[in-house]
């Protein structure tokens, strides 16, 4: 992800949230936001979990 801009990683982010994460998990709709309003912090997070998804699972 290195090689992103900021924006590009902030709608990556958004989207990851987005598509596997519900409002009960979440404990609010990612559909209130947009991409815009990602911040590094949750970049770095969801950045974290994807990491942590590849080492614990097989993607088949």
């Amino acid at each position: 992800m290195n090689n992103l801009t900021f924006e590009q990683k902030q709608a990556m982010a958004y989207t990851f949230l987005k598509a596997f994460y519900t409002r009960e998990e979440l404990g609010y709709d990612v559909s209130r936001y947009t991409y815009q309003d990602v911040t590094q912090e949750i970049i770095d997070i969801v950045e974290n979990m994807g990491n942590e998804i590849i080492k614990t699972n097989r993607i088949v």
